[in-house]
């Protein structure tokens, strides 16, 4: 038989089926699907415009959950739900036809709310996990992981598809509902699809993508429509989570664990994506603390799979455990709302530990070439240890990695690493130390600092200090030191003050007192161990003419190396200052009194020094200028002024962003 011959008669059966699907038979709808998914070809027009016409919104069953649309609907048919799994086959053959897809796009748009409301009956009809149609029992066969294929495939198949896909309530519903649910028929996922991960985790991805490009946030909005959907998404994702590390555990024979960091990668990309923009959100998943229980089971599965993992298969190993370890770090940083202790929560989940152990096998990585080799994940390696090394930089943080015998670790191998990364890493170490020693010399029975900038008790050990109770943005070692700054200066802040102090807390963002005291610990020890380098440096770039009381060192706690450079103190510097301030324009009066005291020479003659440093607290430039008094063993923070400022254009920015 000649081809065109051919091609009219399977045209003739097609169309014999399609009247008799019309005519309501379901077997030939399987066998019209059986025909294109043997050869594309069969796809037509008329047969799309079948499939769509019976997933119309108007045909499709209401689902359970939304009683109020249910009497308005038609009672689920098979033919329906038939035609649901008809939809992979067909956008199969879309893909190779390009004509026909731009005739379909309309079709498919159309029906797209019909396809979501169908899935969700499918998936979710009755307690027995089976649908009663027509009097008959039909067994559910597709699992929320095969169809969230299919709606991935609808999402890449056109962009302006993927916009009406997005945009669509019940698609974000279907989606909420699917990525919410949990029973044994959920444990599909376990087997994890493929080494490209996870259909659903990559249909959570890119619609979050889509809505980010289309500028539609429906998904989020239904979230919102129901607390109990914000609060059971990071309960499901870390469970999630943790399945993957008891599901690795079941399977003697390891043959699933490069799906299990697939997987987990994915999932992580996902928090990111749910959180970066959405604050309410953001703040269920903190509330649940998210990072220190995907920390966990994250050490957990990497050590599982260092411990018995083949010799062959170590470089692979490690550029998956990078990533996933990479965006955790990232996760830690997002915004300024809780940064710090986001960190020590991390810590708190074994960050540590697995950040060792990535660097004690990121040398692999430079002796292979080839799709293994050191690419993009070095430099991910590196930005996990500098973000660390930049927010570590705070008392909470510091604690814990005493609580994690941060000292005693050092000793061992675990603080090898390959060369490229040694800087980074040898840094890690060493100002690590710093500020454990920093931390275990301060009083351990609260904040002992002074904001009367003549007191000069060093760590006022006199008594806590205590807050200014009408603003609560100054503390005072004493009744008289508190008098006495009040007369100078507070009594034209305080209402100022007060009104900062409320905004910065409301939105987590506020530089507490112990924080502050500890940086001025922190600086008095670097300061100690580094004023020789300093005024030596300044005699040889200013020479005699300027003395060393006009000159401002600057220390940057906020790259992965302390840097510091030296600046005079002109009249115009709290001008230059103020254009990075938010907000605190208040404070100026008392800081240009003080740095004219300064300037004079008064402070320095007996002894005293200024310092400017530099800290991150997350998106947050923290400006701290300190008064430094010359004790025996070196010198002494009794002073501690704290600026909000806007993050320079020299702010160093993490490797692998």
């Amino acid at each position: 038989m000649s081809g065109s011959r051919q091609q009219q008669r399977r045209k003739g059966i097609t169309d014999q089926l399609v009247a008799a699907v019309n005519g309501g038979s379901v077997d030939s709808l399987r066998r019209l699907q059986g025909m294109i998914e043997r050869d594309p070809s069969d796809c037509t027009l008329e047969v799309i415009q079948l499939v769509t016409t019976h997933l119309g919104a108007d045909q499709a069953p209401a689902p359970k959950n939304d009683p109020s649309r249910r009497d308005s609907r038609h009672p689920p048919c098979e033919i329906c739900f038939a035609c649901v799994e008809m939809l992979s086959p067909i956008i199969s053959a879309l893909h190779r036809d390009k004509l026909l897809k731009e005739s379909a796009l309309n079709l498919l748009t159309l029906a797209i709310d019909g396809v979501c409301l169908s899935i969700d009956h499918l998936l979710f009809p009755s307690d027995d996990g089976n649908l009663a149609i027509q009097g008959r029992v039909v067994s559910r066969k597709l699992s929320p992981f095969q169809h969230s294929r299919t709606l991935l495939a609808l999402l890449e198949l056109d962009p302006s598809l993927a916009k009406f896909v997005v945009s669509s309530p019940a698609f974000c519903d279907l989606l909420i509902r699917m990525w919410t649910f949990s029973d044994e028929r959920n444990r599909v996922w376990a087997d994890l699809a493929d080494t490209t991960g996870c259909s659903l985790s990559t249909l959570m991805s890119r619609s979050l993508l889509d809505s980010e490009e289309h500028s539609s946030d429906v998904l989020f909005q239904r979230i919102s429509v129901r607390k109990a959907h914000a609060v059971d998404f990071p309960k499901k994702t870390i469970a999630r989570a943790t399945s993957a590390y008891e599901y690795l555990l079941e399977r003697s024979d390891f043959s699933r664990a490069d799906r299990v960091m697939a997987f987990f990668s994915q999932l992580i990309i996902v928090v990111r994506d749910l959180i970066s923009d959405n604050d309410e959100l953001r703040r269920e998943f903190l509330d649940y603390n998210y990072l220190k229980k995907l920390a966990t089971a994250l050490n957990a599965i990497t050590l599982h799979i260092s411990t018995r993992i083949r010799p062959g298969e170590q470089v692979a190993s490690v550029r998956e455990f990078i990533v996933p370890v990479y965006t955790l770090s990232r996760l830690a940083c997002l915004g300024s709302v809780r940064v710090v202790r986001n960190w020590r929560d991390l810590l708190s989940g074994g960050y540590l530990p697995l950040l060792m152990r990535i660097m004690g096998k990121v040398s692999l990585l430079f002796e292979t070439r080839g799709p293994f080799g050191e690419g993009r994940h070095v430099p991910m390696a590196r930005g996990a240890v500098e973000m660390l090394v930049c927010h570590s930089a705070y008392p909470i943080v510091v604690a814990e990695l005493i609580e994690l015998d941060f000292l005693g670790l050092k000793t061992g191998d675990y603080a090898r690493c390959h060369p490229a990364l040694d800087p980074a890493w040898r840094h890690f170490w060493e100002c690590n130390t710093y500020r454990i020693e920093a931390l275990n010399g301060m009083p351990k029975d609260g904040v002992h600092i002074c904001d009367n900038y003549t007191c000069t008790h060093r760590y006022h050990a006199t008594q806590v200090s205590k807050e200014c109770s009408g603003c609560y943005s100054v503390v005072y070692c004493s009744p008289e030191c508190q008098s006495e700054d009040w007369e100078k200066w507070h009594r034209h802040e305080c209402s100022k003050a007060r009104a900062d102090h409320s905004r910065l807390k409301s939105c987590d963002e506020w530089y507490s007192h112990q924080n502050r005291a500890y940086h001025l610990a922190y600086v008095q020890l670097m300061y100690t161990n580094l004023v020789g380098l300093y005024e030596g440096d300044a005699k040889r770039r200013f020479g005699p003419s300027v003395p060393f009381h006009q000159v401002m060192p600057t220390m940057d706690f906020r790259a992965v190396i302390t840097t510091y450079n030296l600046k005079p103190i002109g009249p115009d510097f709290i001008q230059v200052e103020r254009e990075t301030w938010v907000g605190q324009e208040y404070l100026e009066p008392r800081m240009q009194a003080f740095l004219d005291e300064y300037r004079s020479g008064a402070l320095a003659a007996r002894g005293a020094r200024l310092v400017k440093a530099k800290f991150r607290m997350g998106d947050q430039l923290m400006t701290l200028f300190v008064k430094l008094e010359r004790a025996r063993e070196g010198y002494v923070s009794t002073y501690g002024l704290v600026c909000y400022a806007r993050e320079d254009m020299s702010a160093p920015t993490f490797e692998g962003q």
